[in-house]
């Protein structure tokens, strides 16, 4: 497709595990996207670093001249010296870009319709959707949870909970359930207790082998949280179908406490939301790939907050399209 110069609109969704670019036109159409693995989020791998791959993403599309705004929805985002380094690194090479726009990448979607992903317009005042409040339950190896309710146009503040990591925070997160696993399953092993559907569950995921989970997941190993995750979907599996109620029990618990924390945030900080219209977005591996899991967490929130009117979504789109859609909205909005 032939662009005009100057009506191209670009978005980069900046994670933990990879970097995506989406390219739209000024009817929104998609004329390129791309993708590259990262071994971390900006916090971890460095600003510079990550600037300089979203660069070349970039300009290997050649579409660079016609670029009037983009948009960076960046993971790691609690450095803020990286985060310096990363914009000072993009503004430096983008010089020539009109709008530049930087913000954390969950905050992406609250600026979207979660039944399409299109970017909203200003509210109408006093309007239904000017009531409506809308939480964001991220569950990775995290977790974390995000709720706003819009009282005007400019207004957005966003309240969260956990988010504080895998050892004092984050209830219901794939390191959570990681954890919950292999301490039952090291308890049960030495006290010869352990339920044989277990070990076979176990042995079909690759991890039959007490000890060497032990290995891969001791304090001195830099990758354990994350190695600790990796078991989070054998969790699940050996609570939804094996029959074994102590492993329920601890996934119970564990959404439980996830849900808990929405309830939290609505209690403190929205008024009447019984009576309110509550949407309810999903992200995060954990939640996106376990249909199991994500009905549990269900059940929990419209018990734990008691909303009459909650409709839940999934994150079904790449974030960096949302990106180069906000791009366009906001540019013309300059």
């Amino acid at each position: 497709m032939t662009a005009k110069s100057g009506n191209l609109y670009a978005g980069f969704d900046l994670g933990g595990t990879k970097i995506s670019m989406s390219i739209i036109d000024g009817a929104g159409e998609v004329i390129r996207r791309d993708k590259l693995k990262t071994p971390a989020n900006i916090s971890s791998a460095g600003g510079m670093l990550v600037a300089n791959e979203a660069i070349m993403m970039l300009a290997r599309s050649g579409y660079l001249p016609d670029i009037s705004a983009m948009t960076f929805a960046v993971a790691g985002y609690s450095d803020k010296g990286e985060l310096y380094n990363f914009e000072y690194t993009i503004r430096r090479e983008f010089s020539n870009v009109g709008a530049l726009f930087f913000i954390p990448d969950y905050q992406i979607f609250f600026h979207a319709d979660w039944r399409d992903f299109t970017i909203e317009e200003d509210l109408a005042p006093g309007g239904e959707e000017e009531k409506t409040i809308k939480a964001l339950i991220i569950c990775g190896t995290g977790s974390i949870v995000l709720a706003s309710q819009k009282n005007g146009p400019s207004d957005n503040a966003i309240h969260k909970i956990f988010g504080g990591g895998p050892i004092l925070s984050d209830p219901g997160s794939g390191f959570d359930l990681g954890f919950r696993f292999l301490r039952k399953y090291g308890i049960e092993s030495a006290l010869g207790t352990l339920d044989e559907r277990v070990p076979a569950l176990a042995e079909k995921h690759g991890c039959g082998d007490a000890a060497a989970i032990a290995r891969e997941v001791k304090p001195g190993n830099p990758a354990a949280v994350s190695a600790i995750a990796s078991f989070a979907p054998l969790m699940l599996e050996i609570s939804e179908t094996s029959g074994c109620g102590p492993y329920l029990e601890e996934t119970l618990e564990a959404a439980k406490n996830l849900a808990l924390g929405a309830s939290h945030i609505f209690k403190n900080n929205f008024k009447n939301y019984i009576d309110k219209p509550v949407r309810i977005l999903f992200n995060g591996s954990v939640l996106l790939r376990s249909d199991f899991y994500k009905n549990i967490m269900k059940q929990n929130l419209k018990k734990l907050i008691g909303a009459s009117n909650m409709e839940f979504f999934d994150v079904s789109e790449d974030v960096s399209l949302i990106c180069a859609r906000y791009s366009k909205s906001a540019d013309r909005g300059v």
